[in-house]
């Protein structure tokens, strides 16, 4: 079982990180940020659907208690439309070919729905083989389909093959999770009546997390060309392996409490292993700066090698500190940290900009979030002090 467990977790990191990961290969810098655009949409409402549905039942059936699962299955495939529905509709502002509407709209609706299943069916030993197939099967479609973009050199419709190597991939992986069976959209209103008591809060870090690490990139597009917002956001891209890495046990880490977190040995191996990352990503792109080899947007990113690392290793300590607070935190002090962070991603990116354009404004970047992971360290040890009374 320890070693099933173990493949899903490496099979789920590979499927979860090569949609924004690998496009670096493929894309100019303009289409980055078409794309990155377009991804949002993804992202956004899959912090949605943990916030409402899965970290819910998770707090939930934590107590002792139980889900209904109609519902609950019903919630997600709501939320699963709901994200197709936008990331159609900016495709379409972004003057997208209608069939690419189409597109991104299987892309996003089966990509969050498969996630979501995936999320239920890790907590249960005997589904881990449909787990792997799912993840396998999500992972081989996508690289086929950028594997053609790179042997036949079609750099000037990449985003479009990207995109639908996107979409077969998604939907290619919910099909193997099928008898996780998708739920009818009746069953959400009920879902969330019986808990937005739990819902509301966590929905409510979630508004800010999607507004500090989605919405706040956008107001840099006042200032910089569409060329230059794809650079920036192609950065966060480095910070891929971090998710990677903790999203497959996501439910393990938001199960240690604070104290547990601060013990030398957990809190050693996260600033350990968050500096490691933080080297291999530097090693990798000096080489890479050095080299000049890459003509896409990964090759504009290299420049920025120091900053990248600052960022992954920020990323890494203050996700898996957010990870543990967002499980046992009451809503006040998560509203303390997520209020934190969002204010830092605004106002250091936006100071930078102003000063000195896209690479102050990386700079603010990677420096926000290093703050934000000292801010949320000094809440969990607060936590621990005020229950030691």
């Amino acid at each position: 079982m320890k070693t099933r467990f173990l493949i899903s977790s490496v099979t789920g990191a590979l499927s979860i990180a090569l949609v924004p990961l690998v496009p670096f290969l493929v894309f100019s810098a303009e289409q980055s940020g078409r794309f990155s655009i377009i991804y949002m949409a993804f992202i956004i409402m899959w912090s949605t659907m943990l916030s409402t549905t899965s970290d819910v039942r998770l707090r939930v059936e934590g107590r002792g208690g139980s889900v209904d699962d109609e519902h609950f299955r019903g919630a997600q495939t709501t939320i699963a439309l709901i994200g197709a529905v936008a990331g159609a509709i900016i495709a379409m502002i972004l003057g997208e070919q209608p069939l690419l509407w189409a597109v991104v709209f299987v892309a996003v609706g089966a990509s969050l729905l498969r996630v979501a299943l995936r999320f239920e069916a890790m907590k249960t030993a005997v589904t881990l083989k449909r787990v792997i197939v799912s993840d396998l099967l999500t992972a081989v479609c996508f690289l086929g389909v950028v594997v053609v973009v790179l042997a036949r050199g079609i750099q000037d419709t990449a985003l479009e093959w990207v995109l639908c190597g996107w979409a077969a991939g998604g939907l290619a992986g919910l099909i193997a999770l099928a008898p996780f069976a998708v739920g009818s959209p009746r069953g959400a209103g009920r879902w969330i009546r019986d808990h937005r008591r739990e819902a509301l809060p966590l929905l409510g870090d979630t508004i800010l997390l999607d507004a500090g690490g989605s919405f706040a990139p956008l107001t840099l597009l006042f200032w910089l060309n569409l060329g230059q917002f794809g650079i920036y956001r192609a950065l966060t891209s480095v910070g891929t392996p971090v998710q990677l890495l903790l999203d497959p046990v996501r439910p393990k880490i938001s199960g240690l409490s604070s104290r547990e977190f601060l013990n030398w040995r957990v809190l050693g191996g996260v600033t350990v292993g968050g500096g490691a990352l933080a080297g291999a990503a530097y090693a990798v792109l000096a080489i890479i700066n050095r080299l000049g080899v890459f003509h896409s947007v990964l090759g504009d990113v290299a420049h920025y090698a120091l900053p990248a690392a600052l960022y992954v290793f920020g990323n890494a300590f203050a996700y898996f500190a957010y990870l543990v607070a967002r499980g046992h935190f009451t809503p006040r002090l998560l509203l303390i940290g997520r209020l934190s962070q969002t204010a830092l991603q605004f106002a250091l990116p936006i100071a930078g900009v102003l000063l000195g354009g896209l690479d102050l404004a990386i700079a603010g970047f990677a420096s926000a979030i290093v703050v934000a992971a000292v801010v949320w360290l000094l809440l969990h040890v607060w936590w621990v002090a005020a229950h030691r009374r």
